[in-house]
């Protein structure tokens, strides 16, 4: 169990189709955590929900694209850069609906 917050950008990739699911968070582990509890409770984004549902969790690789100390601004601004880096508001890329960053991390 980690005893130390990691903020950061996180990835889920798909294993079978390469989709990915880029996402931000002061606390990466706690924030595996509430996807974990939103997909039950259908809170995640309905696309991203739909593919956790039909691949499961076991389906994605789960990852930290960057590691960085706790800064709102610069977590925005990498979480649209890494959207955008990985073109995952495109249905053929990626689960993302927004293009990030303008949201609480």
């Amino acid at each position: 169990m980690r005893k130390n917050k990691v903020c950061g950008i996180y990835c889920f990739e798909n294993k079978k189709n390469n989709k990915r699911y880029i996402g931000q968070s002061k606390d990466i582990f706690n924030r595996l955590s509430i996807h974990k509890s939103d997909m039950k409770r259908r809170k995640e984004n309905q696309y991203f929900q739909r593919a956790l549902e039909k691949y499961g969790f076991d389906g994605f690789d789960f990852y930290i694209l960057e590691e960085i100390k706790y800064d709102e601004y610069l977590l925005n601004k990498l979480e649209i850069y890494y959207i955008s880096l990985y073109d995952t508001t495109n249905p053929k890329r990626g689960y993302n609906i927004e293009k990030g960053g303008n949201k609480p991390p």
